[in-house]
């Protein structure tokens, strides 16, 4: 659990401090101090310290500034060692590579120079580090004694913590600040095993903050992923050159509880969709999940079923206009694909544009071209500015051009599984496509409709599917509910 942040008591704080071996003085900011030196009992009116969502003061950071010569690090670390206090602060100065387990004290400053990168695990060789800070109790009150990384020029944003597939970053009650230079594409960066398949959980975060990355704030590529025990990442700051986290669809299921996104360029989770995905699930951590491109859903290791499930509350968010963007659902007959997205009245689900003047046909929308007849969920669920290009043509009846916010088109009929979904905004010649051949098109086109809110346009919410004969109707009865 993340430990609660409590008013803190400074003037009691300062008759405790003096007891601690490690020394400390009470900071009111333990990121982002606008002197570049800590407080002394009195918090800095000029710093912005953020609270976390319980709404209570940050607890207040306790080390003291080092004071020592520090220490210079090769770029070679191949031998199990520790970093203490008194030995701060630790300068990379270059790429450094770790084959070895570093072990951090509470307090421990390391400063990286510009585009430096400490390397963690080099493949197959292992590589930790075990960064972990902790909370006391002073005079009643607590204090926080963090690991922290830092700019060597305050002027020039440091490389990255980058770990490999071989290796672990373990981290409790530090901060990362500075970092996520452009080369190095984030302050903290992971690699999983291949971008198709398992996942790697080789970062575990607790109780971490992320603060004026460069480029991203945390970047997983290859499916590489948080631990289970993951919780309270904080992340601020993050310039316009990046997200403050960047994960590849199928690892979003790991994303942290206690998740905070805050004075970033954008405070939004980007989801990238290089290769396709099997089982994941969108949890909702209270911030917007953006996806970067089409995200095809069906695995492709083995044949069988693939379920995107997407928690209530969650808003999806689409950065791509035009043909590609959107959900494929199903990659063929044989790798096929269903979204589970039931949503609640008190928590909607909403798919919607990134872009910030959202339009109607920003995006695709949801395919659903191979899939099973049962099985998907679309449940108090918002669709919006959906209904760009899709390439598709010549299913159902309506409009031939089938530019719609979900299309239907399989190769059999479908039960109605959309309940209470509103379209809204949509682009588009066709709100719903259904593409298949059934023996009665009105009844279950009307029985799609219903329970369902459509925005006046396009004029054809609903498109019948071709009857049996692969007709439709014409002049007999319209061709759109």
């Amino acid at each position: 659990m993340t430990t609660l942040r409590l008013p803190p008591l400074f003037a009691s704080l300062l008759v405790g401090c003096a007891a601690l071996a490690t020394g400390c003085v009470v900071d009111d900011d333990p990121s982002a101090d606008t002197d570049g030196a800590p407080e002394t009992g009195t918090p800095d009116p000029s710093d912005t310290d953020a609270v976390d969502d319980t709404g209570g003061e940050p607890v207040p950071d306790g080390c003291a500034a080092p004071t020592g010569p520090g220490t210079d690090v090769g770029t070679t670390l191949d031998a199990d060692v520790t970093w203490t206090a008194e030995g701060s602060p630790y300068r990379i100065a270059a790429t450094t590579y770790l084959t070895a387990t570093l072990t951090l004290e509470p307090c421990t400053v390391v400063e990286l120079a510009p585009d430096a990168r400490l390397l963690v695990g080099n493949d197959p060789a292992p590589g930790s580090v075990v960064a972990h800070g902790e909370i006391i109790e002073v005079a009643g009150a607590e204090v926080r004694l963090p690991v922290r990384f830092e700019r060597l020029d305050d002027a020039s944003p440091w490389g990255a913590i980058e770990v490999d597939v071989t290796g672990l970053l373990d981290a409790e009650h530090a901060d990362f600040v500075g970092g996520g230079s452009i080369n190095a594409n984030g302050a903290i960066v992971a690699w999983g095993a291949t971008p198709n398949g398992g996942t790697t959980p080789n970062l575990r975060l607790v109780d971490v903050t992320v603060v004026d990355a460069a480029s991203n704030g945390i970047y997983l590529p290859s499916r590489a992923a948080f631990t289970d025990d993951s919780d309270g990442v904080r992340v601020e700051g993050t310039a316009e050159a990046g997200f403050p986290i960047q994960v590849q669809a199928g690892a979003v299921h790991s994303l942290p509880t206690g998740l905070t996104l805050v004075g970033n360029a954008a405070d939004v989770v980007r989801v990238e969709t290089f290769g396709s995905v099997d089982d994941d699930t969108f949890p909702n951590r209270g911030v917007p999940l953006q996806i970067d491109d089409a995200l095809y859903l069906g695995t492709v290791d083995s044949d069988g079923l693939s379920t995107l499930t997407i928690e209530a509350g969650v808003e999806v968010q689409f950065a791509t206009g035009g043909a590609g963007s959107g959900i494929y659902i199903g990659l063929d007959d044989d790798h096929q694909g269903i979204i589970v997205a039931a949503g609640t009245a008190a928590a909607p689900i909403s798919f919607r544009s990134a872009e910030a003047a959202p339009a109607p046909g920003d995006w695709m929308g949801l395919y659903f071209r191979y899939t099973p007849t049962d099985g998907n969920v679309l449940e108090h669920v918002t669709i919006a500015h959906a209904g760009g290009t899709s390439g598709a043509q010549g299913f159902g009846c309506g409009p031939a051009e089938n530019h719609a916010s979900v299309l239907l088109l399989t190769e059999q009929p479908l039960a109605p599984f959309l309940s209470d979904v509103t379209f809204s905004e949509a682009g588009g010649d066709t709100q719903l496509i259904l593409g298949w051949l059934d023996e009665s098109p009105s009844a279950t086109a009307q029985a799609f409709a219903d329970g369902n809110t459509f925005a006046d346009a396009p004029a054809c919410h609903v498109g019948l599917p071709r009857g049996t004969d692969n007709g439709c109707p014409g002049d007999a009865e319209p061709d759109c509910l």
